[in-house]
């Protein structure tokens, strides 16, 4: 049983890391840009550690019971889907 409880919070490591990068990293509006600074830093640091395939990367997969390649392929998608989201919502307020 231990195992199956040490793959969950593995898993929630990653899970926590793709809900940090899809948060966007600001807000357009019509007066300007809205940044915060401190939700900037952990979603620009889930965002890199991602993107890494760093041996860290691959051991917290290992340790999830998920193939790197795997998460890897599923995080391409969600970026996709973010930098779609972006262009979508930057094109409402430059028209």
């Amino acid at each position: 049983m231990f195992v199956i409880s040490e793959e969950k919070l593995w898993v929630g490591v990653i899970e926590q890391a793709f809900q940090d990068a899809q948060r966007p990293e600001k807000i357009k509006t019509k007066i300007g840009d809205l940044v915060d600074s401190k939700e900037l830093h952990s979603i620009t640091t889930a965002r890199v550690w991602l993107d890494s395939a760093s041996d860290d990367f691959h051991a917290v997969c290992r340790l999830a019971g998920l193939e790197p390649s795997w998460v890897e392929r599923k995080w391409r998608e969600v970026k996709e889907s973010i930098d779609h989201t972006r262009r979508k919502w930057n094109k409402r307020f430059n028209d």
